[in-house]
Parts: structure tokens; C-alpha cells; sequence
């Protein structure tokens, strides 16, 4: 996948949305040659996704 997430593309995403991506995103590191270019790249969006799931279920600051 050539597609780079970000935080700030990741926000008007769903929460099943992010949830399928990150499911496509496991897909993807488990089919790409390990420390390639795409490896790393399906890596660096998983974090992403990742955070932006935790974000979204992180209690209310007070």
C-alpha cells in the first residue's frame, strides 16, 4: 500500500473504520518481506492507527 496515515487524516475515521484499517494494516505487515520498504511503511501506520484508536477510547479529560 502506497497510502501514508496520519493523525490528523486519521480523524474523521470511525472508530470501525480504524478498525478495519488496522485489520488491513496486520494483513499487510504479515505479507510484506520483513525491514522492506513496505514492511515499514504498513509499521508506521499501524502506529498511527493505533494511537488514533487509543485516543478515541481514552476516558474525558476532566
Amino acid at each position: 500500500m502506497s497510502r501514508n496515515f496520519t493523525l490528523q487524516s486519521l480523524q474523521s475515521r470511525t472508530l470501525s473504520e480504524l478498525h478495519v484499517l488496522r485489520s488491513q494494516m496486520q494483513r499487510e505487515i504479515s505479507t510484506a518481506a520483513p525491514g522492506s520498504a513496505a514492511s515499514r511503511e504498513a509499521w508506521a501506520n499501524l502506529a498511527a492507527i493505533d494511537q488514533s484508536i487509543r485516543r478515541r477510547m481514552a476516558p474525558p479529560h476532566p
